[in-house]
């Protein structure tokens, strides 16, 4: 399968409980399970498609998921963290509510993105050290545009499916 057809069909996949939630529901957010659960199948993506890459059999990409499991497991709970913050972000400037707890809940998101950061670093050096030579630039190019290719596809799968341009702070 084709690499994009597959990112295609993982975030199908991942959105598929929420994008096509039907009339009357454009507005829904996932709830915190629904969430942990699109998660998890982005990262399996992840996984599926990076094992291909570095044409691991299903035992050996198994074996990374297992190296990569605290990794991702750390990455769900700071997501769920960050788009948890975000809502009360969202809520305090609906309200016109405290700007000094704003900006307190503003600068922990921007402490969220640096641990996100320093944790996509740590799994990079891990998922480097069992990639070979020939293959660590491509490797490093998959990591570097993975999440940023799942954002475009799950914001144009919620379009089509009347969702407009919400933008959440748990994105993948």
């Amino acid at each position: 399968m084709r690499k994009s057809a597959m990112t295609f069909l993982i975030a199908v996949l991942a959105l598929g409980s929420t994008a096509m939630a039907g009339p009357g529901r454009e507005g829904h957010r996932p709830d915190r399970q629904q969430r942990i659960e699109m998660m998890k199948k982005i990262h399996t993506g992840f996984l599926v498609e990076l094992g291909a890459l570095i044409d691991l059999d299903t035992a050996g990409t198994l074996k990374l998921g297992e190296q990569l499991k605290p990794y991702n497991d750390q990455r769900v709970q700071l997501r769920l963290e960050m788009g948890d913050t975000m809502d009360q972000l969202r809520q305090i400037a609906k309200d016109g509510g405290n700007n000094g707890e704003a900006a307190s809940l503003a600068r922990r998101i921007s402490q969220l993105h640096v641990q996100l950061a320093q944790l996509d670093q740590q799994q990079l050096d891990v998922i480097l050290k069992s990639v070979p030579a020939d293959k660590v630039a491509k490797v490093a190019v998959f990591c570097a545009e993975y999440p940023k290719r799942i954002e475009r596809m799950a914001h144009e799968i919620h379009r089509e499916h009347g969702g407009g341009d919400h933008r959440g702070g748990d994105r993948e």
